[in-house]
């Protein structure tokens, strides 16, 4: 949730270092709030709507507005059309976080993230370092950053990240796991992805 109260975020890793969990956790943490404040009653108006689209979704809809291509771009992963009426309501919300995945997947893009920079909803978009090129603009502001992501460390983090999953429910599932990562370098290097 603390992801969206960004205008940009840029979100800059390695392959493997976990930009589409974290760019689709941040989606439904975003969801969540929203959820939770419509269910307390909040003005629907004033809730903030996540999309979450992979960018090669969003440059390959037909040209439109932008906020057309978005919520199309972010449709098409359901299958079957939703109404139109979901998608007209969805695009007049003022309040809305795009959660954008995979930029280095998707060549081409360049010109319609420049289009994006004009849009009023805010944006995070997930990318390796080598394929960033500042095709949004990120001003030095409390709501603009880029940020990178780094591999979790082996076993300081790792561990941590195992505690923390399984709980005190799972303690001793936890510890399994921690022993049979401890026996096997190739598992302490895949531990260490996200």
């Amino acid at each position: 949730a603390e992801a969206s109260r960004f205008r940009r975020l840029i979100v800059l890793g390695g392959p493997g270092a976990g930009k589409t969990w974290f760019t689709a956790r941040a989606a439904v943490a975003c969801a969540r709030v929203a959820l939770d404040a419509l269910e307390s009653g909040e003005d629907p108006r004033s809730v903030r709507l996540p999309i979450f689209a992979k960018v090669a979704a969003f440059r390959d809809q037909l040209a439109s507005p932008i906020r057309d291509r978005l919520v199309a771009a972010m449709l098409t992963s359901f299958g079957d059309a939703p109404s139109s009426d979901l998608a007209t309501a969805i695009i007049a919300h003022e309040h809305v976080s795009v959660f954008l995945d995979s930029l280095d997947e998707a060549p081409g893009s360049d010109d319609l993230l420049q289009l994006l920079d004009g849009c009023e909803w805010s944006v995070l978009l997930s990318t390796r370092p080598s394929v960033w090129r500042h095709q949004l603009r990120v001003r030095d502001t409390d709501n603009e950053a880029e940020l990178s992501l780094e591999p979790l460390s082996y076993p300081r983090d790792v561990q941590q990240f195992v505690h923390a999953w399984f709980g005190s429910d799972g303690e001793v599932d936890g510890e399994r796991l921690l022993e049979r990562i401890t026996t096997s370098p190739r598992l302490q290097d895949a531990a260490r992805v996200p």
